[in-house]
C-alpha cells in the first residue's frame, strides 16, 4: 500500500526547479506557516533544495496561520463561530504587523505561504477529507485565500504559496511551488 510521500514525492521537475530558482532569487524573504515543530525545524532545508538562498527567512508561524487568513466556519469543540471569528481577527492583524516589520527592519521583498498536509487546526474545524487531492485542494484554496489577501495589504511584496508534506523520518519537502502576485 502506497505511503501519502509516495504518492507526493516528485513535486518538481528538473525545469521548474530551474525557473523556481531563477525567479524566487535570494531576496529577503519572511514564511507564514504553521506552528507544528517538525515543519519549523525541517522545512529550512526543503527550501535550500530549491533555491540555497533561502536557507535563511523570517517565520511567521502559529496553529492554522495560512487557513486563518480566510473565513471561519462553525466548529466542532464547543466554540462558537463568534470566538472563531475573534481568532481569525486576531491572526490577520499579527500576519500583517509582522509583514510590516519585515519590511520595515528587515527589507523582505517577498513571502512565501505555506500549508501543510495533516494539519490539526483545519481537522480541529471539521474538515475531513476522502482521498489526498481532496485535501490537497483545500489547501491550495486556503493559500490562495492568504495570498489574495496579503496582496490586498502588501501590493509590491512577491508572494509564493506552496504545500508542504513529511516523509517517514520527518524530513520536509515542498510542492506545488507558485508565484501568486
Amino acid at each position: 500500500m502506497p505511503t501519502l510521500y509516495d504518492e507526493v514525492q516528485g513535486s518538481f521537475c528538473d525545469e521548474s526547479k530551474q525557473e523556481i530558482k531563477e525567479s524566487l532569487g535570494g531576496g529577503p524573504t519572511l514564511v507564514l506557516g504553521c506552528m507544528d515543530l517538525r515543519y519549523c525545524l525541517n522545512q529550512r532545508h526543503a527550501f535550500r533544495e530549491v533555491s540555497p538562498e533561502l536557507q535563511r527567512y523570517d517565520l511567521v508561524s502559529f496553529a492554522g496561520s495560512t487557513h486563518m487568513l480566510g473565513k471561519p466556519r462553525e466548529v466542532r469543540g464547543g466554540i462558537s463561530l463568534g470566538e472563531l471569528s475573534i481568532l481569525y481577527d486576531a491572526a490577520k492583524i499579527i500576519t500583517a504587523h509582522s509583514i510590516r516589520m519585515g519590511i520595515k527592519f528587515h527589507n523582505i521583498s517577498q513571502i512565501i505561504i505555506t500549508s501543510h498536509l495533516s494539519c490539526g487546526h483545519v481537522a480541529w474545524e471539521g474538515y475531513s477529507f476522502s482521498s489526498l487531492p481532496a485535501e490537497e485542494e483545500k489547501h491550495r484554496g486556503d493559500r490562495t485565500t492568504a495570498a489574495e489577501w496579503v496582496q490586498s495589504l502588501f501590493p509590491n511584496l512577491k508572494t509564493w504559496t506552496c504545500l508542504s508534506f513529511l516523509d517517514q523520518k520527518n524530513h520536509v519537502y515542498i510542492r506545488d511551488l507558485r508565484l501568486e502576485s
